[in-house]
């Protein structure tokens, strides 16, 4: 969700613009909203009266209404909203607490939403940077699929490789101190399911994609800058929060809303992005032309202060993916 001067979202996705007004603070009020595709083009809106509340009141019960009429139309998993409250987009982002007055009308956004394994909480898509290419899909996973895939995954860790783009060999490097393991693709069921979901959210085929990649930080280690490279996207999953550290960040990036990592930091140069258990962070190495890498791409994992940070990856390439290519499980 963003507050931001209006953008049209990439064509893959649909746009849900929502307002909610009143006559006095409180007052006679009520809201609507109208969807569109990438393109522009008109799908359908909507309106209504609230009776008396506030105009955030408005605003939420707008929210509400929006999104359940976009989930009776299957639209949710490739959408981005868009709101100039912002104070509900602090809201929903956890940044203020939930004033009593608007629990029920965020608890309805926020509703349970069956799929895969265990119960997601509503998703909803919210749009980082334009410079690179940046959204957060939120509450892409269930907490069971996140514990599934840490308990997939730790008999089997070892220490991260890295590649070196001029020799094409792979090693270990100071630069990246975590641990790892890789699963092949359509592994089981689970992985099936989640990766079926990342082409629905991407628009990018499955056999596109190379295997999830499981990844863990502990305290003290990182993964400095460094562009994915021979890949088209990324794809990166929370499987943990963190109490402290083990931000992803952008060192280029030109974001759409100020840091919110360090209190008082005023800057939209660099995008840090702090991991949320269930959350998927996604972004585009190459430019629109799917040659050309942009350096804005450029992206690290900050030291872990506390905690433990687990992560899952998916990479993508424009072409179909044959798992032989050497990169593939070290880079």
């Amino acid at each position: 969700m963003s507050g931001d001067v209006a953008k049209a979202p990439r064509l893959s996705m649909f746009k849900l613009n929502i307002d909610g007004c009143s006559k006095g603070n409180s007052g006679l009020s009520g809201g609507g909203g109208i969807l569109r595709d990438g393109s522009g083009k008109f799908i359908f809106a909507f309106a209504d009266c609230f009776d008396v509340a506030t105009s955030l009141q408005a605003e939420a019960k707008a929210l509400a209404l929006g999104l359940s009429l976009c989930a009776q139309r299957n639209f949710l998993h490739q959408l981005v909203v868009e709101s100039d409250s912002l104070v509900l987009i602090k809201i929903l982002r956890n940044d203020y607490q939930c004033p009593w007055t608007i629990s029920y009308e965020i608890e309805q956004c926020c509703d349970v939403e069956g799929g895969g394994l265990g119960q997601r909480r509503k998703q909803w898509t919210e749009v980082l940077s334009s410079e690179p290419r940046a959204s957060i899909f939120h509450n892409f996973l269930s907490k069971e699929e996140c514990e599934y895939l840490i308990n997939l995954a730790k008999p089997r860790m070892s220490r991260s490789k890295v590649l070196d783009p001029n020799t094409g060999q792979t090693g270990h490097s100071s630069s990246r101190t975590s641990t790892g393991m890789h699963l092949k693709r359509g592994h089981d069921e689970v992985v099936r399911d989640i990766e079926r979901r990342i082409a629905d959210y991407t628009s990018i085929p499955v056999e596109n994609g190379e295997g999830l990649s499981v990844i863990n930080y502990e305290v003290g280690q990182k993964f400095e800058p460094h562009h994915d490279v021979h890949r088209m996207a990324t794809l990166l999953m929370y499987l943990s929060d963190v109490e402290e550290g083990g931000e992803t960040y952008f060192p280029n990036a030109i974001a759409k809303r100020k840091c919110c990592c360090f209190p008082g930091c005023t800057k939209r140069r660099g995008l840090y992005v702090k991991p949320k258990m269930g959350d998927a962070l996604f972004f585009w190495t190459l430019k629109p032309d799917r040659t050309t890498v942009d350096p804005s791409s450029l992206h690290g994992g900050r030291p872990v202060i506390r905690g433990d940070k687990w992560a899952c990856i998916k990479w993508m390439h424009a072409e179909e993916f044959k798992a032989s290519k050497s990169y593939t499980r070290h880079s």
